[in-house]
């Protein structure tokens, strides 16, 4: 076969032919978990499966026990290589990271992304917070805030889901990598316990697991609100 186009040798009778077509989306991310994710494989809700779709993937987050879904916007319409968790060291600016840290690469100059977290209703007090060389292409990989990042809501098949929405450019802050014509992006929504100077390090050791299980409880509430 060539494409859609398949010529079948030696056939001298009648026959049923069956044809079975599979939809790569090359994001990284295998058909059965995004089919496993919220709305039967419809994260973001716009009646096309994940699983089908270069610019969406859905895939379960690090902690919390909740799904994520990556959307682009834009000029960039190509998801590569995402994933869950991203293995990178702890954040010295005291930071804890409730639903854990995304990893993405985008062929792409310019991007808009945005991740629904599916579950949860609200971001508010946290901040989205990246891990990387500042400048792009260095070799100084720091943690940092992600300038312009915005929370916000939409609403999936009646649930109100948390996002987070910014702004991606080659070699620009938020890109791991320098000017290579593409986009690497490792991070996630923050809290900053750093703000607490009561708590040493076993305590915030201690807190972050709390706040594993806090998520748990809510995306539990939530689920038993929506039944």
């Amino acid at each position: 076969c060539v494409g859609l186009t398949c010529d079948l040798d030696n056939v001298t009778a009648p026959q049923m032919v069956t044809a079975e077509f599979i939809i790569e989306d090359f994001d990284g991310v295998p058909a059965d978990v995004e089919n496993a994710g919220p709305n039967f494989g419809d994260g973001n809700g716009d009646g096309i499966p994940d699983a089908e779709q270069s610019d969406v993937a859905s895939l379960p987050a690090s902690h919390g026990g909740g799904y994520l879904s990556v959307e682009l916007s834009g000029a960039c319409s190509q998801l590569n290589e995402v994933q869950t968790p991203v293995a990178i060291t702890s954040d010295p600016d005291g930071y804890a990271y409730p639903f854990g840290l995304l990893g993405f690469s985008l062929p792409c100059e310019t991007a808009t992304v945005t991740v629904l977290y599916h579950g949860i209703e609200s971001l508010a007090g946290l901040t989205y917070r990246k891990h990387g060389p500042n400048p792009p292409g260095s070799a100084s990989e720091i943690w940092y805030s992600m300038p312009g990042a915005v929370f916000g809501t939409t609403t999936v098949f009646g649930e109100t889901v948390a996002t987070a929405t910014f702004d991606l450019a080659d070699n620009a802050l938020g890109d791991a990598t320098g000017d290579d014509g593409q986009i690497v992006d490792p991070g996630g929504p923050g809290l900053p316990l750093a703000a607490i100077p009561t708590l040493g390090p076993l305590g915030l050791m201690i807190l972050c697991l709390l706040l594993g299980a806090a998520g748990v409880i809510l995306r539990h509430r939530s689920s038993q609100s929506s039944g």
